[in-house]
């Protein structure tokens, strides 16, 4: 009877044992992952779009693609409206606007554009620029400047 009950305890102190182990290395994969663990998923670009045209209000129109839509739709002259985006491979978005005389006013013309991003944020750029004839695009790198002429 001593003998059983010796061998119960040394198989449920084991048992133990090997349930504090598998804890502990498993929850330090949760606490401290690493970036290979984590991927490009938790990895965002920044997108911004200015408003370089002087005296006329973009106005957001339309979005398609894994962006939020912006929390106000009216960028003045002189200001921006900034996105992101995750770092996953092939992602891309599109914005529309309209370029109007005030945000009262008339349209005078209108553009889009595409948001593109490769895996882990590594290359990120704006492409799929088509404009108004009297509405001019440049960009930079992740910026796009908006030009009336």
């Amino acid at each position: 009877m001593g003998n059983s009950f010796s061998n119960s305890a040394v198989i449920l102190v084991l048992f133990i044992l090997l349930v504090i182990v598998v804890s502990v290395f498993s929850s330090n994969l949760y606490l401290n992952p690493s970036d290979d663990d984590l991927g490009s998923l938790s990895r965002t670009q920044g997108y911004d779009i200015y408003n370089n045209t002087g005296i006329y209000t973009l106005v957001f129109d339309d979005k398609d693609g894994p962006i939020s839509a912006p929390s106000d739709i009216f960028i003045p002259p002189g200001s921006r409206h900034h996105y992101e985006m995750l770092c996953n491979a092939g992602n891309k978005a599109e914005v529309e606007y309209e370029v109007w005389q005030s945000p009262a006013g008339e349209e005078i013309g209108s553009f889009e554009a595409n948001l593109e991003v490769r895996s882990g944020c590594s290359y990120a750029k704006f492409s799929g620029l088509d404009s108004s004839s009297n509405i001019r695009l440049t960009t930079s790198g992740t910026n796009l400047y908006v030009y009336v002429t």
